[in-house]
């Protein structure tokens, strides 16, 4: 049977007391965690390994900030993206968040809190970023041109091939990809998403319930489809 740890617990004494221990302690506690993360699964390897990184980021390591950002640059750059449907621009938020975060980082007392901490800090960027795009006026009118014509439906063909689960999930609203994939994919829990998109817990709760069921009513027209 796995060992389960939570670093709320044993672990999280562990990590705390390493802030004002030596640093023999210090390594001596990681390497005990390091051996016990190998039976972890693998949501609470990277939870752990966060915050273990978290720590040694704010004692002063240089890779160990490196290897934060290996750890959590895809997720965060594929959340703005949702956010901008900008590859490009996604990159450059998510340097700029880096640059935010190892600013602020000594900052944060809960180490357990990074995940959602960083994600709420690439949100105000992308946010930052849609609001100065929007204050551009040519670059709107281009955009919306492009999404014009590209929203223009061709003649329905014969055999034509159904549409994948995920140009389904594309059909949604922005908003509802960027629940979707909170929930989903980074496996942040309610609570944590009201956080990250500033908004309450129930708020989440429900646009995330609307989003399901838009989901479901796409499969169900997706077979009905089918079955004509």
């Amino acid at each position: 049977m796995p060992l389960r740890l939570s670093c709320n617990g044993f672990v999280g004494f562990l990590l705390n007391r390493s802030e004002s221990a030596d640093n023999l302690y210090t390594e001596s506690v990681l390497d005990c965690i390091w051996l016990l993360a190998e039976n972890m699964d693998k949501q609470e390897e990277r939870q752990l390994r966060t915050e273990l990184l978290v720590l040694q980021v704010k004692q002063g390591q240089a890779r160990a900030f490196e290897e934060l950002v290996d750890l959590w640059q895809r997720p965060l750059w594929s959340h703005a993206c949702r956010l901008t449907r900008d590859e490009q621009a996604s990159w450059d938020i998510t340097q700029e968040a880096w640059i935010t975060i190892a600013r602020k980082i000594r900052s944060l007392e809960d180490h357990s809190q990074f995940p959602g901490w960083s994600f709420r800090i690439v949100t105000n960027k992308a946010m930052d970023w849609l609001r100065c795009r929007q204050r551009q006026r040519a670059g709107v009118e281009r955009v919306a041109k492009t999404h014009q014509e590209s929203e223009v439906e061709q003649p329905a063909q014969k055999g034509a091939a159904e549409p994948t689960f995920q140009e389904l999930i594309s059909r949604l609203s922005t908003e509802e990809q960027v629940l979707l994939s909170l929930r989903y994919e980074q496996d942040f829990s309610m609570v944590q998403i009201g956080r990250i998109l500033a908004v309450r817990e129930g708020t989440v709760k429900s646009r995330l319930y609307h989003a399901r069921m838009k989901i479901k009513h796409l499969l169900e027209d997706r077979t009905h489809d089918r079955q004509q």
